[in-house]
């Protein structure tokens, strides 16, 4: 009677005890671990199918792994989760944006010891780098260092030890335009300056509760039309605002006009709402002449004219852009070959069949290459 008992005993509190603390812990499937507190609020974490650990705990709100294995991966599916860090000893090691709810995950470092994972409700992972002169973008914590760089300015060096150079060396070029003695002629409406230098072409699903340089650049595009967003804000935080005018935008062009995101993709920019973004607000000149035409090589770490022409060319094709958005995107090309320009160079190599990873000239702009951009249209 007694072995009864305790059996049943054992059954009814079992899984408290598996949440509380495991042992060789491997996750066949992902894991929910509800009401992790974060600030005055709990948001329910996951623990990712494959992650590994000598244990993992929850008690009280904090939660910490000890001894993780080859991976263990948590994140959350709550959207006012902005990022997740882990910590060891009172340092961050680790910071995760949580662009992607359920989706989105931080990876804990795999050296033995005890790490306290910690949910945040604001996006701050960037906030833990140390502020690079001329810095758009940082790469992620705790690598840093520069991604991308201010208007005049170059990408020098990968990594942790990116920096931002000017181009060409000398600064930026101011050029101030000459003042006509003759009546002005009326003026006319011109395409606003944010019209011709943010891209359009979005490769990613975009849905509220995101924040991200793409959320940036669908509320600049957005914004143009004072009847679909005439708030205007542009924040990169995709909130009820935006997830309003991207329902207006739908619905103006025909793509869906009602249910909601889990329906009908009503206010989720998905694929044919990208596709549409990008016929009305993508406003590069059909007619620019671009030579496709080269007589010598071109490789990273090389600057001049030819560069940014070669820019221009893989620019025009969405599966070889050098970036979506910043230094080297279109309308934002420069003059130096850096490794954006060098990924895109590989991209046309592998698309058109020149060379793949470990060919000699992989990312190199040899004559194979040129031979084939000769092929492109030179009417972009």
């Amino acid at each position: 009677m007694k072995f009864y008992l305790i059996t049943i005993l054992c059954l009814l509190f079992a899984p408290n005890f598996i949440f509380a603390a495991t042992n060789d812990f491997v996750a066949d499937a992902n894991i929910t671990v509800s009401a992790v507190t974060f600030g005055a609020s709990t948001a329910d974490m996951i623990i990712f199918n494959g992650s590994t650990a000598e244990s993992w705990t929850f008690n009280s709100g904090a939660f910490t792994v000890t001894n993780p294995g080859s991976a263990f991966k948590v994140g959350s599916s709550d959207g006012n989760v902005k990022s997740i860090k882990i910590s060891s000893g009172g340092s961050v090691l680790v910071c995760t944006e949580n662009t992607t709810p359920g989706t989105s995950y931080a990876t804990s470092p795999t050296s033995s010891g005890t790490y306290t994972i910690e949910p945040s409700s604001t996006t701050d992972c960037t906030t833990l780098c140390t502020t690079l002169a001329n810095t758009a973008t940082y790469n992620s914590y705790p690598t840093c260092g520069a991604a991308s760089c201010n208007a005049g300015y170059r990408l020098s060096g990968s990594g942790s030890s990116a920096t931002c150079v000017p181009i060409g060396g000398g600064g930026i070029l101011v050029i101030t335009p000459t003042v006509a003695s003759t009546p002005k002629a009326p003026e006319v409406a011109k395409p606003s300056v944010v019209a011709q230098i943010v891209s359009p072409v979005f490769n990613k699903t975009l849905r509220y509760g995101m924040t991200s340089d793409d959320v940036k650049r669908l509320q600049e595009l957005l914004a143009q039309d004072k009847e679909i967003y005439p708030e205007g804000i542009v924040s990169g935080w995709f909130g009820q605002l935006t997830r309003k005018a991207v329902q207006k935008f739908q619905c103006k062009y025909n793509i869906v006009c009602t249910g909601d995101e889990k329906t009908t993709g009503y206010g989720v920019v998905g694929p044919k709402t990208q596709a549409k973004l990008n016929e009305i607000f993508n406003t590069q000149p059909a007619t620019m002449s671009v030579s496709s035409i080269f007589y010598f090589g071109l490789g990273k770490g090389m600057a001049n004219s030819n560069v940014k022409r070669l820019q221009k060319l893989l620019n025009s094709d969405p599966d070889t852009m050098i970036a979506e958005s910043g230094a080297g995107s279109p309308g934002n090309e420069t003059e130096y070959f850096g490794s954006l320009t060098e990924k895109a160079v590989q991209k046309f190599q592998k698309k058109h069949g020149v060379a793949t990873e470990g060919d000699p000239g992989y990312g190199y702009v040899g004559p194979k290459t040129r031979a084939k951009l000769k092929e492109i249209p030179n009417t972009i």
